[in-house]
């Protein structure tokens, strides 16, 4: 298995995405909107981010989620775990996937480990073990993604502690699997967690002002790499490539959708995205689901509203 669909059709059977997932089009109207958002100038505010210890931020991020959410326990493993597999022989794809499956255990995901990288780095992520590329799709449907680590910045402060809520949340989107059944919905809950919980930590807004100018600049960068592989493209883009910035363009905009309805929604309205959410999350419903009900659509997410919302005063 070595071609580049190959390569996206066993990722997305891996995570539980439609295999079919594709690439938002770039047309007039989306062209049009990114222009918009391009111009978007926000109020300066001044934002003095406060350093906090890593048990600190591991202890607010914890209590903040508990008083939201009933998080899942997630399936965990390390390397040393895997040595366990070294010379064993398996009679069949299904066996394999099997072993593989039972050497994880599973845990809070608030004892998934953390690596901590360069103060001065901005990635931060989450790392699930799947070791090579096997010659058929069917060991992919079998197979369970364990976690191994999270990766944070090792300067943490509050909004540190916003990244790793993100991860918590994609802790409890991958199993059961197809929570989330088109590939461009990927990050909403986890960057819609993010702006959650900066509202509820800073009344002045600042961090959350901070984090939201970040993500438009993000969904600029992808925009533009959507805009080359439909009408630039010398070859070196490919439909994965498209796909992968189209994921995180559109859950941007369907993020800060969902979290519009948040900001200016009455108490009821705020308990009812967190019960969409514990569906989403208990696997009651699939995401796509409390989408529709309200009414976060790629065509919704690019109606002006947003662009009025982040120029808000």
């Amino acid at each position: 298995m070595e071609t580049i669909e190959e390569i996206k059709k066993a990722n997305m059977l891996l995570h539980g995405f439609d295999i079919d997932s594709s690439p938002l089009k770039v047309d007039t109207e989306f062209s049009e909107f990114a222009y918009l958002l391009s111009k978007v100038n926000p109020p300066d505010l001044d934002i003095r981010l406060r350093n906090i210890s890593k048990w600190k931020m591991r202890k607010n991020a914890q209590e903040y989620m508990d008083s939201k959410l009933k998080v899942r326990d997630v399936r965990h493993c390390n390397d040393r775990m895997f040595f366990k597999l070294d010379g064993l022989e398996v009679s069949g794809v299904a066996e394999l996937a099997k072993v593989y499956n039972d050497v994880s255990k599973y845990v809070s995901p608030f004892k998934i480990p953390i690596k901590y990288t360069s103060e001065y780095g901005q990635y931060y992520g989450l790392l699930a073990f799947h070791q090579g590329l096997y010659d058929t799709l069917e060991f992919y449907k079998d197979m369970l993604l364990s976690i191994t680590h999270i990766e944070l910045t090792s300067k943490i402060n509050d909004i540190t502690t916003s990244c790793y809520l993100h991860e918590i949340m994609h802790t409890q989107l991958l199993e059961p699997k197809g929570k989330v059944i088109d590939y461009n919905n990927g990050e909403v809950l986890s960057m819609f967690m993010e702006f959650v919980y900066l509202l509820d930590k800073d009344s002045q807004e600042g961090l959350l002002r901070t984090t939201e100018k970040n993500k438009i600049n993000y969904f600029l960068l992808e925009f533009d790499n959507m805009f080359k592989y439909y009408y630039e493209n010398d070859g070196t883009i490919s439909e994965y490539d498209a796909l992968k910035s189209s994921k995180y363009a559109s859950s941007i905009l369907k993020a800060i959708k969902l979290f519009q309805i948040y900001y200016y929604g009455n108490s009821s309205i705020r308990k009812e995205i967190f019960r969409y959410i514990q569906m989403v999350i208990d696997g009651s419903i699939i995401l796509e689901e409390m989408l529709e009900h309200f009414d976060i659509t790629h065509k919704s997410s690019i109606d002006g509203s947003i662009y009025k919302y982040l120029l808000r005063r």
